[in-house]
């Protein structure tokens, strides 16, 4: 069956968030593995034009960070090009791509923050032909709730899915107030192995080192970078940040890596502690069975907070959530039980394959 899928192309097309990406790289390998033809359809907001590219030197303030930002950037056109299916056509508005929508059998939204606005129709699959099965898969909101506004524009668009899912317990409870059956159901870098991923056996550094992966990180302060680096020093550890998405601009350069999305997943792969304050951050620490800690973020990017500790409380992990109350050497030090996290993942995704099995016919 053919699967056209929306989820976050538009945010990596000018960003590099690994998250967004590996995402949908998760869920096409899934579905290929159930006999299905998943395809990305590649709507954008903005193109990366002479003048966005000015626009993102004159942010970095730095030739060298915008050179690195490139050179990163690079990385991920070129694992679409080699790992992923997707359209031909990049579609640039919701009245381009409803005038000529890619041909499918079924249209699936999500993974991914795909319902944080009703500004983004075609995130809602509203041009999708008449008659064609639509369907949302781990799709989230993004936040614990959403103005009544936005409930009475969607909901008659939600209305028309076939199956719906969502990726966080708030989720549920967000369609459950607009009158609309939504499951939890699990973000889909989790329905395949961690050797699926195209990482490398092969270490990238040779002195063990603690991985670090921060978004929207205002200050040193909020991600305990002092704390981070006395640890470090304790535990004869190099530290590894990812530069991306502020980091690049926030700690110093000595300790900045700019990988490329198999690099991302390599260094993942042979950290010795994860700390990061994002959900895709701690899904591979999780993924990989690392010794990790989450930290919550702070001022206007907490609401996405939610969307972690929804994902903790999915498999029992609470006690790994850095509060502002603990010592970050605790949290890292407290005892994981990997066994429970693989058998609860495992009835996860059962879960999963029934809703596929079931909705895919």
């Amino acid at each position: 069956m053919k699967i056209g899928i929306i989820s976050s192309y538009a945010f990596i097309k000018n960003n590099n968030n690994y998250g967004a990406l590996l995402q949908y790289f998760a869920l096409q390998t899934y579905l290929q593995k159930m006999g299905h033809e998943p395809y990305w359809i590649r709507t954008i907001v903005s193109r990366n034009t002479p003048l966005n590219l000015l626009r993102k030197l004159y942010h970095f303030k730095s030739l060298r960070l915008f050179v690195n930002w490139i050179c990163v950037h690079r990385g991920f056109v070129k694992f679409v090009q080699k790992h992923l299916k997707v359209t031909d056509a990049e579609y640039s508005s919701f009245n381009e791509i409803q005038q000529n929508p890619p041909f499918a059998d079924v249209y699936v939204t999500g993974s991914d923050q795909v319902w944080g606005s009703e500004k983004l129709k075609e995130n809602y699959l509203l041009f999708a032909p008449k008659g064609r099965k639509k369907m949302a898969y781990a799709a989230s909101f993004g936040r614990d709730s959403i103005s009544d506004d936005m409930a009475q524009t969607i909901k008659p668009w939600i209305d028309d899915f076939y199956a719906i899912s969502v990726r966080e317990s708030s989720g549920v409870e967000i369609c459950k107030k607009m009158g609309v059956a939504a499951e939890h159901l699990i973000d889909p870098t989790f329905l395949i192995g961690s050797l699926d991923y195209p990482s490398s056996h092969k270490r990238r550094f040779s002195k063990p080192y603690i991985y670090c992966y921060f978004l929207n990180a205002g200050s040193r302060e909020t991600v305990r970078y002092e704390e981070l680096k006395a640890f470090a020093q304790r535990k004869n550890l190099d530290l590894r940040i990812c530069a991306v998405q502020g980091a690049e601009k926030l700690f110093e350069k000595k300790y900045l890596v700019f990988p490329t999305p198999e690099e991302w997943l390599t260094d993942y792969r042979h950290a010795e502690y994860i700390v990061t304050n994002t959900f895709h951050g701690t899904v591979f620490a999780l993924i990989n069975h690392k010794s990790f800690a989450s930290i919550l973020q702070k001022g206007a990017t907490s609401k996405q907070n939610s969307r972690l500790a929804s994902l903790l409380e999915t498999f029992a992990m609470q006690k790994h959530l850095c509060l502002d109350s603990d010592n970050l050497d605790e949290v890292l030090f407290r005892p994981f039980d990997w066994p429970m996290f693989e058998n609860v993942k495992k009835g996860i995704v059962s879960k999963t394959d029934a809703f596929f099995e079931r909705n895919l016919r």
